[in-house]
């Protein structure tokens, strides 16, 4: 038990470094089997926060959402940089206020000054340096709770979820055929022609395009 919580620590540590659909698929797995479908609920649900969106699968709520962010994390990295600007000044008129001595002017910055832009707008907008979401995420949430915990409602409306979220996901023939895969298991003829239908459709519009 111990080397398994190393192990989910290694792991942890890396999605959080370099955030990937990869070593998030492989996280959720290792935490569902030796941890749960809950903490493996939690994992997906955080790659889905940290991941980014690819352009053409973005809502215009998705867009707003990404400005907000961006916006959030230069006002935080300004008031950074104001706040090390005053506390050295403050500390420098500190050293001098009884002092006749002149002030000497050097153009050295503060080592902290040039760097805390970039750290307050990583703290603030993880993906920045994140990789993007593909339908691996999903298909493999999906096969967990189907699978491993014999919830294959459950799993289609993670299917199902990804092509509400992810247009280019239906023109993706791996993912559909793992959902309609898990529909036919199902006996949902209705659903299955359905997906199939938009499919079809979905691919004729992008070549189309």
């Amino acid at each position: 038990k111990r080397q398994i919580g190393w192990a989910i620590k290694v792991m942890e540590r890396f999605v959080k470094r370099a955030p990937t659909t990869l070593g998030f698929v492989l996280l959720q797995r290792l935490v569902r089997r030796h941890e749960g479908i809950a903490a493996a609920r939690a994992v997906f649900a955080r790659a889905r926060r940290t991941l980014r969106v690819k352009e053409e699968d973005m809502t215009d709520e998705d867009r707003k959402e990404a400005l907000a962010k961006a916006a959030a994390a230069e006002k935080e990295g300004m008031e950074e940089i104001e706040e090390d600007g005053t506390n050295e000044d403050s500390g420098d008129a500190g050293r001098i206020g009884g002092s006749s001595h002149p002030r000497l002017v050097t153009n050295r910055l503060k080592p902290t000054v040039g760097s805390s832009l970039p750290a307050a707008e990583g703290a603030a907008s993880p993906s920045a340096h994140a990789g993007f979401i593909t339908w691996h995420l999903y298909a493999a949430h999906a096969t967990i709770e189907h699978r491993l915990s014999k919830n294959p409602q459950v799993a289609a409306r993670i299917f199902e979820l990804g092509l509400r979220k992810h247009r280019t996901f239906l023109s993706t023939p791996p993912y559909v055929l793992h959902y309609a895969s898990l529909l036919l298991e199902l006996n949902d003829e209705e659903n299955l022609r359905s997906l199939l239908m938009r499919a079809v459709s979905a691919c004729e519009e992008d070549e189309s395009n």
